[in-house]
């Protein structure tokens, strides 16, 4: 198991999504949910409340405010994801950058 607790990863996520992740070693990842969830919510609140002006001033008429109740639990359900995704990073075997096997080894020292 890896030497990262699940809970403090938790905690991070929940505050700061993908920091969980990065505390466990996978920057990456923990990179791709610090952009991907904040850009995601900004997307669906912008076209709750867009979509809500344009049918307010008798534009296209978009059921707005049903579709904006249903996507606005979206980004909520990404978040919880994250969570969890950030403790389960936790409970993981840190990955090796390389493998070194003894065969590996034996053709390296002969090649100098």
């Amino acid at each position: 198991m890896g030497d990262h607790s699940k809970g403090i990863a938790a905690i991070l996520s929940l505050f700061i999504p993908g920091l969980g992740q990065i505390y466990c070693g996978r920057v990456l990842r923990g990179l791709l949910w610090m952009i991907f969830l904040p850009v995601l919510t900004a997307v669906v609140i912008a076209l709750t409340f867009f979509g809500s002006l344009i049918s307010f001033f008798g534009g296209l008429v978009i059921p707005s405010l049903g579709l904006g109740a249903i996507a606005i639990f979206f980004p909520v359900v990404m978040w919880v994801i994250n969570i969890f995704d950030a403790s389960s990073c936790a409970g993981e075997e840190p990955r090796k950058k390389y493998r070194t096997t003894e065969r590996n080894t034996r053709r390296n020292k002969n090649r100098r």
